[in-house]
């Protein structure tokens, strides 16, 4: 069974301003001939990782 894991989104003001932030970073992955892919770096790794990969999502 899939889990769907919130996540907390801090300094971003708004929804706008988190995909301004993710577009900026889509281009300078372009600009730097690497391959676009939205990732999200955690201090803190999920315990039920697995119900997460298997086509949960985070929100």
């Amino acid at each position: 069974m899939a889990l769907h894991m919130l996540k907390l989104c801090v300094g971003a003001e708004s929804i706008r301003d988190l995909e301004e932030w993710v577009e900026e970073q889509m281009a300078l992955m372009r600009r730097l001939g690497r391959r676009e892919e939205q990732t999200h770096t955690t201090r803190m790794v999920p315990k039920r990782i697995e119900e997460i990969v298997d086509g949960g999502s985070l929100y």
